[in-house]
């Protein structure tokens, strides 16, 4: 019996380490790929070198179409660490874990022990949820900054919360909101005020319906949108859910320069039946159309061109 009883006093600690090992054990065995891991590991590198934390800049050029709370993170951690794979992609994955602590204690106070630990547990073996963790995007941090404000709401609300603990966990709720602002912008701030007569335009991406080698990660991510859409305009209702499909849109021209870019879009244009790649103004047109209109819901809007 005693031999029992220490196994099962080691049994938390063994996970923990198992958990810990697979979580940030394999973040750098591949080198950054995808635009958006060079970028997200370009951007704080520069404002590392530069001693310019005020100004994102990417190849030298100012990038402000993201706030700068995870370009700002991802610089002290290369101060502290240094530069690589695993460095770069240390904060989203630490944000996933946490969200998922932040599930089990929420789920643990409201309910019971064992439902906590069986809410944490599906929810970080969920693949793709673990497999986002293993990428530099701002997804994953924004993910976790909104869970975190949801499961504070949700305890701020329980009928057992004293006055002063639906105080500070309302405060930490719209806090959690804040920094989801600063990481990826309104959206932090839009969802906790959306209105019941609102509407949410989802953005998906065009790699679902035409794949590519290597990018099955987020073809899978692309599917799922347009499918929880679907479900959710029916149970969100009023609130109208919608989603828009970019095709090849013309944004690359201050990045790669002129002449690359020209001879990206007249290859891009020749395949299209309009004759021409989109501009942002095509995608804006398109959003605002199912922002406004009150009788789409659960509609996928594709803006390609035709590419399909």
């Amino acid at each position: 019996m005693i031999a029992d009883r220490g196994g099962v006093r080691w049994r938390p600690i063994l996970l923990l380490f198992a958990v810990l090992a697979l979580w940030f054990g394999f973040l750098e065995v591949r080198g950054l790929y995808f635009p958006d891991e060079g970028r997200y590991a370009e951007i704080p590198r520069e404002m590392l070198a530069t001693g310019d934390w005020v100004t994102p800049r990417l190849n030298g050029i100012p990038y402000f179409e993201k706030p700068p709370l995870q370009y700002w993170a991802t610089a002290a951690i290369f101060a502290v660490a240094g530069q690589d794979e695993w460095t770069t992609r240390l904060w989203p994955a630490f944000g996933g874990l946490t969200a998922v602590i932040a599930v089990l204690l929420t789920v643990r106070r409201l309910f019971s022990k064992r439902a906590g630990w069986m809410a944490a547990a599906v929810m970080g073996s969920c693949w793709g949820y673990f497999v986002a963790t293993q990428f530099v995007t701002l997804d994953m941090t924004l993910t976790a900054f909104m869970t975190g404000a949801l499961c504070a709401f949700l305890v701020a609300q329980d009928a057992r919360a004293s006055t002063a603990e639906r105080r500070e966990y309302m405060l930490a709720a719209w806090a959690l909101c804040g920094l989801a602002v600063l990481t990826k912008g309104v959206i932090g701030a839009a969802l906790p005020n959306l209105a019941r007569d609102g509407s949410v335009v989802a953005l998906s991406g065009y790699l679902y319906r035409k794949p590519s080698a290597g990018y099955s990660p987020f073809a899978a991510v692309n599917g799922a949108i347009e499918a929880l859409v679907k479900v959710l305009a029916i149970e969100l209702a009023p609130i109208r859910i919608n989603a828009l499909v970019p095709g090849q849109i013309d944004t690359l021209r201050e990045l790669i320069g002129e002449q690359a870019n020209r001879g990206r879009v007249e290859a891009a244009a020749a395949k299209l039946p309009v004759g021409r790649i989109g501009t942002p103004e095509d995608v804006a047109h398109a959003a605002l159309f199912l922002a406004e209109n009150r009788f789409t819901t659960g509609t996928v809007l594709d803006v390609d061109g035709g590419e399909r």
